[in-house]
C-alpha cells in the first residue's frame, strides 16, 4: 500500500502586506456597491448615513433604548460605520454658554502661548483645546455637570464600548480658509508612521477599533458650504486600512467617492475612530467670525491611558 503525504499548509504571515493590491479592490466594491442593510428606528438614510432624530431620553422605554443600541452597534461593527444623531444637545442656551467658556479657555492659552500640535495637519492651523473635558470642569464645572450629563452619550458609548467606557473631549476650530486634514484612520494605529503601523500584528489591526468610539457634537450650524467632516461609508470594512489608507490609490477614491453632510447645532455624527476614514475640514463663518466645529469625545474600553493624544497636551 503506497503511503502519501499531505502537503502542509503554509502558516500566513502574522503582519499585513504594505504593498497588497487586492486590498483596493475590495475598497472600491465596498464603496461602488455597499451591502444594503434596513435601519428601521432611523429617520431617515442619507448617502448611506443613518440618521437618528433624538426625542426626550425619558420618552424611551429600557426596551426601546436597547434597540436602539442594537442598530447602533451593526452600524459600526458591519455597516455604514457611521450615524448621526440630530437634535442631541436640544438646548441652543446650553451650547451657547459652552462656546463662550471655549472662549475663555482659547484666550488664555493664546496669551501663555501655549503651541498646539494637530492630527493630520500643520502645527498651529487650526485652534484647539486639548483635553478640553479636564479644561471645561475646570473652568465652569456649572455648564460642565450640564453638558456631560446627557443620558444619551453614555447609551451611544455603551452600544460599542460597553459599560465601563471613559471619556475625552477634545475641541477643534478649522479657521476659515484652513486645508482638510488628510484621509486617516484614527486610534490607535492611525498615528504611528507606516513602518511602526506595519510592525503590529494582524490582531491588533483588529483589536484597536473595537477600544475607542468617536463623537463629534457641532456647536453652530454648518452647511455643506463651510466644509464638515468628509466620511467614507463602510471603508472600516477594509482589512489592514490604517496602511492602505497611506497609499496615494486609497486616497484618491477617497476624494473621489467621500461624503460630507450638513450638521445643526446639537447633532452629532458617531464614527468608530479607528475605522472611518474621515477627512475633517469644518470651517465656516458667522457674521464675519469663525464658528465653532464642535467637540470631539472619545469613550475608550477600559482606561485612559489606552488613546494616545498625538500633538496635545
Amino acid at each position: 500500500m503506497e503511503s502519501t503525504t499531505s502537503t502542509p499548509t503554509p502558516i500566513p504571515s502574522r503582519l499585513f502586506s504594505t504593498a497588497n493590491s487586492s486590498s483596493l479592490s475590495v475598497f472600491k466594491t465596498l464603496i461602488t456597491n455597499p451591502p444594503s442593510t434596513h435601519y428601521p428606528l432611523a429617520t431617515e438614510t442619507t448617502s448611506n448615513i443613518p440618521i437618528y432624530t433624538l426625542p426626550p431620553f425619558s420618552s424611551f422605554s429600557p426596551s426601546q433604548r436597547s434597540a436602539l443600541q442594537d442598530e447602533w452597534h451593526h452600524i459600526l461593527l458591519s455597516g455604514p460605520g457611521i450615524f448621526i444623531t440630530k437634535n442631541l444637545y436640544p438646548d441652543p442656551s446650553l451650547l451657547t454658554h459652552v462656546n463662550e467658556v471655549f472662549d475663555s479657555i482659547i484666550a488664555s492659552e493664546a496669551a501663555a502661548n501655549v503651541s498646539k500640535g494637530d492630527h493630520f495637519a500643520p502645527p498651529n492651523a487650526n485652534t484647539r483645546i486639548w483635553n478640553a473635558f479636564s479644561k471645561h470642569g475646570l473652568r465652569d464645572p456649572s455648564s460642565f455637570v450640564d453638558y456631560y450629563s446627557n443620558p444619551w452619550i453614555p447609551l451611544i458609548a455603551s452600544a460599542w464600548l460597553g459599560p465601563a467606557h471613559r471619556l475625552t473631549a477634545q475641541v477643534n476650530i478649522v479657521m476659515p480658509g484652513g486645508e482638510a486634514q488628510i484621509p486617516h484612520r484614527d486610534y490607535h494605529l492611525g498615528f504611528q508612521g507606516s513602518s511602526e503601523a506595519a510592525a503590529f500584528p494582524r490582531a491588533a489591526h483588529a483589536a484597536s477599533q473595537f477600544l475607542t468610539l468617536q463623537g463629534a457634537v457641532a456647536h453652530g450650524d454648518i452647511p455643506v458650504e463651510s466644509g464638515p467632516t468628509r466620511v467614507l461609508p463602510y471603508s472600516q470594512l477594509v482589512e489592514g486600512g490604517y496602511l492602505s489608507i497611506r497609499s496615494e490609490d486609497f486616497r484618491a477614491l477617497f476624494q473621489e467617492h467621500y461624503v460630507s453632510l450638513a450638521m445643526q447645532q446639537g447633532d452629532e455624527y458617531i464614527a468608530s475612530r479607528c475605522e472611518s476614514l474621515a477627512d475633517i475640514e469644518c470651517v465656516w463663518e458667522t457674521d464675519g467670525e469663525c464658528g465653532y466645529g464642535g467637540v470631539d469625545w472619545g469613550d475608550v474600553g477600559g482606561f485612559e491611558g489606552q488613546v494616545w493624544e498625538g500633538g496635545g497636551e
